[in-house]
């Protein structure tokens, strides 16, 4: 028995999906799936997409034509009236983004800085079908001007996760005091305390293991 692997598979900074229907050639399988949402889906590079199965940014044949877009949108509109807040991560730039990113050419509240637009994105979806209010994509770090890129320092990750955690629970305290009722507010806030302590425990792990290395 032999075993053999996708070039992809192989390579951790492979952005796409890992589906073969659209090419013959290794290197150009895969669909970007933050491009195939049903929410002004395009594939013209003008909007941020591709219809080359070989780009990085291949938005598919059309909207959900992939099995975990429709899988996630299924789920978004089976629990719609109970979602209050989204939030979508992606690397890299430090950028915290609202809708609507399917065009740099769209009315926007409180516009500031702009960056390139990206149609088919999740949180477009979510906001303009799904009807979340509260729906935003979260850059990680470093920033887009940083010289390490997607390949970040091992030792910048503990840091990186504590401070994204941290917002994290300052948006859901925000839609805990805004939003959700007061039975809601009580099951947000036992998930909360329960992701908190896995946390807690994650880090007090990593520091005994650190310490019986050394």
């Amino acid at each position: 028995m032999s075993l053999s692997f996708l070039p992809q598979i192989e390579s951790r900074l492979w952005r796409k999906s890992r589906s073969t229907a659209y090419s013959d050639i290794p290197e150009c399988v895969g669909v970007d799936l933050n491009r195939n949402f049903g929410f002004e889906w395009n594939d013209s590079p003008l909007y941020g997409g591709s219809s080359n199965p070989c780009s990085g940014t291949y938005s598919g044949p059309h909207s959900f034509s992939e099995p975990e877009t429709r899988n996630l949108r299924d789920l978004l509109l089976s629990n719609k009236d109970a979602i209050k807040g989204y939030l979508t991560f992606h690397s890299f730039g430090q950028f915290f983004l609202y809708p609507w990113g399917f065009s740099s050419d769209v009315d926007i509240e409180d516009e500031r800085d702009l960056v390139d637009p990206a149609a088919g994105a999740s949180d477009d979806y979510v906001r303009g079908t799904v009807g979340v209010k509260y729906a935003y994509t979260v850059e990680l770090p470093p920033h887009e001007s940083s010289s390490y890129g997607f390949l970040l320092p091992e030792e910048e990750v503990k840091t990186i996760v504590s401070d994204t955690w941290d917002g994290v629970k300052a948006f859901a305290f925000h839609l805990h005091k805004h939003v959700y009722t007061p039975r809601e507010r009580y099951f947000l806030d036992m998930l909360l305390n329960i992701a908190n302590n896995s946390l807690n425990l994650l880090e007090n792990n990593t520091a005994l293991n650190t310490e019986n290395a050394s």
